[in-house]
């Protein structure tokens, strides 16, 4: 077996690793059966994606350059690098903004204290002076400690749905320690120079789906059902599909009448049923979170603003007039060392703090737009596969598919225009084609989807299946 799989993956490394079994089988000398084991074994080591001709052959594409599974790409590494160097830029400046956070507390603090004995310093101090007190005290606690509290999520998820009219899940803000019912002003702050956290799905959510999609579907998939999960592409149907098959022992075959290739998995379905599966929700039912700038309210960000601003001007003011300002306050013989170490602490850490407050979300502005614009196009696209599933593939004008995606929606209507250029679109991304009807409309269908549907429906319908383990012979108890 081991030198089945390594004369075959020496062909692969050649740069030959478009075939089929009996292809593997000739170059190789040797059987189908050893070619077959061997090939099962090279897919879990391998990327490789499954084609089926018009007379059922199944050819195996390991591409011109094989790459191994699991092998990130470097475009792939450099995100995770930058990402890395983000969080740690993150936490470090949210470190910073606590420590100013702190200064200000402390002089808000020293103020509210002065204000609250002068208000209950009279003779009179009765029962209520000291209950007012009491809870002064405990709430300057508690939004001391919020200050550190860098997570601006209360954790809870809920729906809310966009200016367009998509309806997406996100996070409910941390409510503010002295009104539950707004919004924490610590942090909005934090929120103004990072955004506010998105939910981000598991990343091996489409795996989890996939597996509960065949409890139901009585372990039978195609690409298209892949394409329906996740919105995939065609190709990327098909690598997802030979990893599907390596993760969850399946075995593709091919229907005769068709010519379909599909995935028929028996390990996965056998189980006790006592545990919670994954939800199922296809690519279309689920729209992607909008990007926030900021999560706050304009007022919320006008204070903020005018707060840093008025540090900014303040700093500058001390770096261009630092030694006025000294002999103004009567240091007209203050040392160089313990001015310099002023003006550092009262002009230039605040300057650099404050530009660094306002640099951070201008530039965060024009990259939170690219991906808004990147989501509503996606949106778009999952409004586009509801309509090409729903009509099974079967053919259909711009006319009846505006129809379909535009029939008692909620979100936004979708122009001609608009439904023409997805469908262009999504044409090449799903083996679909297109034609022009007797009245020089285009028609665009989508053949492979229409056939791996009916394939599967037809065969989930055939199969018979014997779920039950058996009484249990031993058990460790």
């Amino acid at each position: 077996m081991t030198e089945a799989v390594a004369t075959i993956e020496k062909q692969i490394l050649r740069g030959e690793g478009h075939f089929t079994q009996t292809e593997a089988s000739a170059f190789t000398g040797l059987s189908l059966d050893e070619v077959k084991d061997a090939i099962e074994t090279l897919l879990e080591k391998y990327v490789c994606q499954l084609q089926v001709t018009e007379n059922g052959d199944l050819i195996y594409d390991f591409g011109k350059r094989p790459w191994r599974r699991g092998k990130r790409p470097p475009k792939e590494i450099l995100k995770d690098a930058g990402d890395q160097l983000w969080k740690i830029f993150t936490v470090v400046f949210k470190i910073w903004i606590a420590l100013t956070l702190v200064v200000y507390f402390i002089i808000f603090m020293i103020i509210l204290f002065v204000v609250i004995i002068a208000g209950t310093g009279s003779k009179k101090r009765d029962r209520s002076g000291r209950d007012s007190i009491g809870n002064a005290i405990s709430g300057i606690i508690r939004i001391f400690f919020s200050i550190f509290q860098w997570k601006t999520i209360s954790g809870n998820i809920g729906y809310r749905t966009d200016n367009l009219g998509y309806r997406f899940r996100g996070f409910k803000p941390k409510p503010a320690v002295l009104n539950e019912k707004k919004k924490s002003f610590i942090a909005s702050v934090y929120d103004f120079v990072f955004g506010p956290p998105r939910v981000e799905p598991d990343p091996l959510n489409n795996e989890k789906e996939v597996a509960s999609y065949l409890q139901t579907q009585k372990g039978i998939l195609t690409t298209s059902d892949l394409m329906s999960l996740a919105g995939w592409t065609l190709s990327d149907a098909q690598a997802f599909f030979t990893d599907c098959l390596v993760r969850f022992q399946g075995d593709v075959k091919v229907t005769e009448k068709e010519g379909v290739m599909y995935g028929e998995f028996d390990q996965i379905l056998r189980g006790v049923g006592k545990v919670t599966t994954a939800q199922v929700i296809h690519y279309w039912d689920e729209y992607e979170p909008i990007y926030e700038w900021t999560g706050n309210t304009a007022g919320r960000n006008a204070l903020i603003s005018l707060m840093n601003g008025f540090n900014l001007i303040f700093a500058i003011v001390i770096i261009f007039n630092f030694h006025a300002i000294l002999q103004m306050m009567g240091f007209n013989t203050a040392p160089v060392h313990s001015a310099s170490g002023t003006m550092m602490a009262l002009g230039w850490i605040p300057l650099v703090f404050s530009l660094i407050f306002f640099l951070v979300p201008l530039l965060r502005y024009p990259i939170i737009q690219h991906h808004n614009r990147k989501r509503h196009e996606n949106n778009i696209r999952k409004r586009m596969y509801r309509a090409i599933f729903d009509f099974h593939g079967n053919p259909m004008t711009v006319n009846q598919a505006a129809g379909a995606v535009n029939h008692n929606a909620s979100e936004e209507k979708l122009s001609h225009e608009t439904v023409a250029h997805h469908l262009d679109t999504l044409a090449l991304d799903l083996a679909g084609k297109t034609d022009i009807s007797d009245t020089a409309e285009v028609i665009y269908s989508f053949p492979r989807i229409k056939d791996e549907l009916a394939a599967a429906e037809r065969l989930q319908q055939q199969r018979q299946l014997d779920r039950d383990l058996g009484k249990i012979i031993s058990d460790s108890a």
